[in-house]
C-alpha cells in the first residue's frame, strides 16, 4: 500500500480514492490487525471468541466475522505472514494471556505494523 500518487502523505485506497495515512490505518490496517489477534487468540491461545471480543472491547459477532474473513480481510494474510508484523501481533497476544496487556503496547505495536503495511517502516 505505498504512496503511488505523487502526493505526499496521501496513500491510495482501496477503491482509488486519495486517504492519509491514519485514514488508510483506520480503514484496512486498525480491522486487519484485529483479525490477526483474533485469530491467534482463538487459535494459539485457546480464547474463546466470546474472552477475545470482552479483551478486545468488541462484539462477539465481530470476532466470528474476522475469524470467517468478513472483515479485515484486506491485509489479514500480509500481516500473519511478514515476520516482522507477525512478531508485533504475537507481542500483543502475549501480553494479553500473560495479562500484562498496556494501552501505550498495542499503541505502539500497531503504529509499528501500520508502517510496515505502508512500506514507511523506521
Amino acid at each position: 500500500m505505498e504512496n503511488g500518487n505523487g502526493k505526499p502523505g496521501l496513500v491510495n485506497g482501496e477503491d482509488g480514492e486519495l486517504l492519509f495515512p491514519c485514514e488508510m490505518a483506520a480503514k484496512y490496517v486498525l480491522p486487519a490487525i484485529r483479525a490477526a489477534l483474533a485469530i491467534v487468540l482463538t487459535e494459539e491461545y485457546g480464547f474463546t471468541s466470546y474472552r477475545v471480543a470482552k479483551l478486545l472491547n468488541l462484539t462477539p459477532a465481530a470476532i466470528t466475522n474476522y475469524k470467517k474473513g468478513k472483515r479485515g480481510i484486506k491485509l489479514i494474510d500480509q500481516i500473519l505472514n511478514d515476520p516482522r508484523t507477525r512478531r508485533h501481533i504475537e507481542d500483543i497476544a502475549s501480553a494479553i494471556s500473560n495479562q500484562e496487556y498496556e494501552p501505550e503496547l498495542f499503541h505502539e505495536k500497531t503504529c509499528s505494523i501500520c508502517k510496515i503495511v505502508r512500506g514507511v517502516e523506521d
